[in-house]
């Protein structure tokens, strides 16, 4: 079972992203990466979304020293910017929970939800990647950082090297 199906994953993910700080050194952290562009769009981001973002960017730092300076620039990048779909129509970690548990228990629905256009908040929760990916084309991130979050789709296993470095961190950080 993967971690993000576990119980107690998703419920110590609530607390949280309910908790969450973004401090003035999470900010600094993330200047440091990211384009003036791409770090204003981050700011969109619910404070608990940022949190998980600079968690995964660390996370990756501390335990992916096995990836080449380059693709690790990349990689470390697409950790800051993995759900900057989100900033469309952002989710309250109630929000979040509920289609959390609807996606493990009723997966057919959340993606007929997604895909009807009356629930857009669904639509945000399961194509953010996607969305993500062409917001951060308009405003010129590079190509290998946008493929990245186009590719990222968590439990899929023909996904890249890197695309599974980032679920890794994804999943590790609650």
């Amino acid at each position: 079972m993967r971690p993000a199906q576990r119980p107690m994953y998703r419920i110590r993910q609530f607390f949280r992203h309910v908790f969450a700080h973004y401090s003035p050194d999470d900010a600094a952290f993330t200047q440091s990466i990211l384009t003036q562009e791409e770090f204003q769009l981050f700011q969109r981001l619910p404070v608990f979304e940022k949190r998980h973002a600079v968690d995964v960017a660390q996370y990756l730092a501390k335990f992916r020293t096995d990836i080449p300076a380059k693709e690790f620039q990349s990689l470390r990048k697409a950790g800051l910017l993995h759900d900057i779909g989100k900033v469309g129509l952002p989710l309250n970690p109630f929000e979040k929970s509920i289609f959390v548990l609807l996606r493990l228990f009723l997966p057919k629905l959340v993606l007929w939800m997604a895909r009807s256009g009356k629930f857009p908040k669904s639509r945000i929760f399961l194509f953010h990647n996607e969305m993500g990916a062409e917001l951060l084309e308009k405003i010129g991130t590079e190509k290998a950082v946008v493929q990245l979050i186009a590719e990222y789709k968590p439990g899929v296993a023909t996904q890249s090297k890197l695309a599974s470095a980032l679920e890794e961190a994804d999943e590790h950080i609650a």
